[in-house]
Protein backbone atom coordinates (compact mmCIF):
# COMPACT_ATOMS: atom_id res chain seq x y z
CA UNK A 1 0.00 0.00 0.00
CA UNK A 2 1.53 3.43 -0.94
CA UNK A 3 0.31 6.68 0.13
CA UNK A 4 -2.05 8.20 -2.47
CA UNK A 5 -2.32 5.09 -4.67
CA UNK A 6 -5.17 3.45 -5.56
CA UNK A 7 -5.24 -0.30 -6.43
CA UNK A 8 -7.85 -2.02 -8.92
CA UNK A 9 -8.78 -5.23 -9.81
CA UNK A 10 -11.15 -6.40 -12.98
CA UNK A 11 -11.81 -9.59 -14.17
CA UNK A 12 -12.71 -9.86 -18.14
CA UNK A 13 -15.48 -13.06 -19.01
CA UNK A 14 -16.63 -13.36 -22.36
CA UNK A 15 -19.44 -11.83 -23.41
CA UNK A 16 -21.18 -15.24 -23.91
CA UNK A 17 -21.01 -16.81 -20.89
CA UNK A 18 -22.98 -14.45 -19.32
CA UNK A 19 -26.00 -14.70 -22.30
CA UNK A 20 -26.11 -18.19 -21.68
CA UNK A 21 -26.37 -17.43 -17.94
CA UNK A 22 -29.08 -15.07 -18.60
CA UNK A 23 -30.73 -17.73 -21.36
CA UNK A 24 -30.43 -20.64 -18.83
CA UNK A 25 -32.03 -18.45 -15.54
CA UNK A 26 -35.13 -17.67 -18.50
CA UNK A 27 -35.49 -21.29 -18.58
CA UNK A 28 -35.29 -22.26 -15.34
CA UNK A 29 -37.97 -19.61 -14.52
CA UNK A 30 -40.19 -20.42 -17.46
CA UNK A 31 -39.92 -24.50 -16.06
CA UNK A 32 -40.53 -23.17 -12.50
CA UNK A 33 -43.35 -21.04 -13.56
CA UNK A 34 -45.39 -24.16 -16.11
CA UNK A 35 -44.24 -26.76 -12.85
CA UNK A 36 -46.41 -24.17 -10.62
CA UNK A 37 -49.73 -24.02 -13.32
CA UNK A 38 -49.63 -27.61 -13.56
CA UNK A 39 -49.51 -28.24 -9.71
CA UNK A 40 -52.50 -25.58 -9.59
CA UNK A 41 -54.49 -27.40 -12.00
CA UNK A 42 -54.13 -30.78 -10.26
CA UNK A 43 -54.91 -29.64 -6.80
CA UNK A 44 -57.91 -27.48 -7.95
CA UNK A 45 -59.06 -30.84 -9.49
CA UNK A 46 -58.10 -32.73 -6.36
CA UNK A 47 -60.14 -30.03 -4.67
CA UNK A 48 -63.25 -30.22 -6.96
CA UNK A 49 -62.91 -34.28 -6.54
CA UNK A 50 -63.00 -34.05 -2.64
CA UNK A 51 -65.42 -30.77 -1.77
CA UNK A 52 -67.35 -29.33 -4.97
CA UNK A 53 -68.82 -32.26 -6.30
CA UNK A 54 -69.98 -34.32 -3.11
CA UNK A 55 -71.64 -30.49 -1.91
CA UNK A 56 -72.99 -30.77 -5.60
CA UNK A 57 -74.45 -34.00 -5.29
CA UNK A 58 -75.88 -33.15 -1.78
CA UNK A 59 -77.37 -30.37 -3.52
CA UNK A 60 -79.12 -32.06 -6.13
CA UNK A 61 -80.74 -34.34 -3.21
CA UNK A 62 -81.81 -31.59 -1.59
CA UNK A 63 -83.41 -30.05 -4.54
CA UNK A 64 -85.42 -33.37 -4.77
CA UNK A 65 -86.26 -32.93 -1.48
CA UNK A 66 -87.60 -29.96 -2.28
CA UNK A 67 -89.70 -30.88 -4.99
CA UNK A 68 -91.76 -33.69 -2.66
CA UNK A 69 -89.42 -36.10 -3.15
CA UNK A 70 -88.50 -37.47 0.81
CA UNK A 71 -86.55 -40.69 0.18
CA UNK A 72 -83.67 -38.55 -1.63
CA UNK A 73 -80.96 -39.81 0.99
CA UNK A 74 -77.56 -39.10 1.02
CA UNK A 75 -75.55 -42.20 0.70
CA UNK A 76 -71.68 -41.01 -0.33
CA UNK A 77 -68.88 -41.30 1.55
CA UNK A 78 -66.38 -38.43 1.84
CA UNK A 79 -65.21 -35.59 3.82
CA UNK A 80 -65.61 -36.10 7.68
CA UNK A 81 -67.86 -32.83 7.54
CA UNK A 82 -69.73 -33.15 4.33
CA UNK A 83 -70.88 -36.34 5.96
CA UNK A 84 -71.79 -34.94 9.25
CA UNK A 85 -73.83 -32.47 6.97
CA UNK A 86 -75.12 -35.24 4.78
CA UNK A 87 -76.28 -36.76 7.83
CA UNK A 88 -78.06 -34.12 9.55
CA UNK A 89 -79.97 -33.85 6.29
CA UNK A 90 -81.00 -37.34 6.58
CA UNK A 91 -82.26 -36.78 9.60
CA UNK A 92 -84.16 -33.74 9.05
CA UNK A 93 -85.92 -35.77 5.98
CA UNK A 94 -87.03 -38.61 8.80
CA UNK A 95 -88.50 -35.88 10.63
CA UNK A 96 -90.02 -34.33 8.17
CA UNK A 97 -91.54 -37.74 7.55
CA UNK A 98 -92.75 -38.63 10.55
CA UNK A 99 -94.26 -35.52 11.08
CA UNK A 100 -96.15 -35.68 7.14
CA UNK A 101 -97.34 -39.18 8.54
CA UNK A 102 -98.80 -37.73 12.05
CA UNK A 103 -100.56 -34.73 10.39
CA UNK A 104 -101.88 -37.66 8.50
CA UNK A 105 -103.34 -39.52 11.06
CA UNK A 106 -104.18 -37.11 13.06
CA UNK A 107 -106.58 -35.66 9.82
CA UNK A 108 -107.76 -39.05 9.92
CA UNK A 109 -108.44 -39.12 13.28
CA UNK A 110 -110.27 -35.93 13.11
CA UNK A 111 -112.29 -37.11 10.51
CA UNK A 112 -113.22 -40.33 12.02
CA UNK A 113 -113.89 -38.22 14.96
CA UNK A 114 -116.68 -36.01 13.03
CA UNK A 115 -118.00 -38.71 11.46
CA UNK A 116 -118.99 -40.56 14.41
CA UNK A 117 -120.32 -37.09 16.09
CA UNK A 118 -122.38 -36.79 12.87
CA UNK A 119 -123.76 -40.42 13.13
CA UNK A 120 -124.38 -39.78 16.92
CA UNK A 121 -126.58 -37.05 16.37
CA UNK A 122 -128.29 -38.54 13.51
CA UNK A 123 -129.62 -42.16 15.09
CA UNK A 124 -131.26 -40.35 17.66
CA UNK A 125 -132.91 -37.90 15.56
CA UNK A 126 -133.64 -40.32 13.09
CA UNK A 127 -135.10 -42.47 16.01
CA UNK A 128 -137.19 -39.46 17.30
CA UNK A 129 -139.16 -38.72 14.24
CA UNK A 130 -139.65 -42.13 13.64
CA UNK A 131 -141.60 -42.32 16.91
CA UNK A 132 -143.58 -38.99 16.14
CA UNK A 133 -144.46 -40.44 12.86
CA UNK A 134 -145.77 -44.14 14.55
CA UNK A 135 -147.48 -41.79 17.57
CA UNK A 136 -149.22 -39.40 14.56
CA UNK A 137 -150.60 -42.64 13.00
CA UNK A 138 -152.16 -43.72 16.36
CA UNK A 139 -153.73 -40.50 16.93
CA UNK A 140 -154.69 -41.04 12.99
CA UNK A 141 -156.25 -44.86 13.92
CA UNK A 142 -157.36 -43.42 17.24
CA UNK A 143 -155.40 -45.75 19.64
CA UNK A 144 -154.55 -43.26 22.42
CA UNK A 145 -152.83 -46.05 24.22
CA UNK A 146 -150.43 -46.63 21.41
CA UNK A 147 -149.97 -43.00 21.21
CA UNK A 148 -149.29 -42.08 24.81
CA UNK A 149 -146.91 -44.68 24.99
CA UNK A 150 -144.52 -43.43 21.94
CA UNK A 151 -145.42 -39.89 23.47
CA UNK A 152 -144.05 -40.67 26.80
CA UNK A 153 -140.96 -42.69 24.72
CA UNK A 154 -140.18 -39.52 22.80
CA UNK A 155 -140.20 -37.55 26.08
CA UNK A 156 -137.75 -39.93 27.02
CA UNK A 157 -135.71 -40.00 24.42
CA UNK A 158 -135.52 -36.10 25.02
CA UNK A 159 -134.72 -36.25 27.87
CA UNK A 160 -131.63 -38.18 27.23
CA UNK A 161 -130.39 -36.28 23.98
CA UNK A 162 -130.37 -33.16 26.21
CA UNK A 163 -128.87 -34.87 28.66
CA UNK A 164 -124.89 -33.56 28.72
CA UNK A 165 -123.70 -36.76 31.12
CA UNK A 166 -123.87 -40.63 30.69
CA UNK A 167 -127.64 -40.93 32.54
CA UNK A 168 -130.78 -40.04 33.55
CA UNK A 169 -131.66 -39.60 37.22
CA UNK A 170 -134.39 -41.80 38.21
CA UNK A 171 -136.87 -39.14 38.93
CA UNK A 172 -136.05 -37.74 35.10
CA UNK A 173 -136.84 -41.05 33.79
CA UNK A 174 -140.32 -42.01 35.88
CA UNK A 175 -141.13 -38.36 34.68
Amino acid sequence: SAPGASWMTSLEAPNTDIRSLRSSLRNTILVFCAILVLVSIISSLVFSALFARPLHSLRQLMKRAESGDLKAYWMSASIREIDELGSSYNQMLNRLEETIKQAKQEESLKKEAEIEALQYQLNPHFLYNTLNTIKWVAKIHRTPQISDAVSALVRLLQASLGKKGDFLTLKEEIG
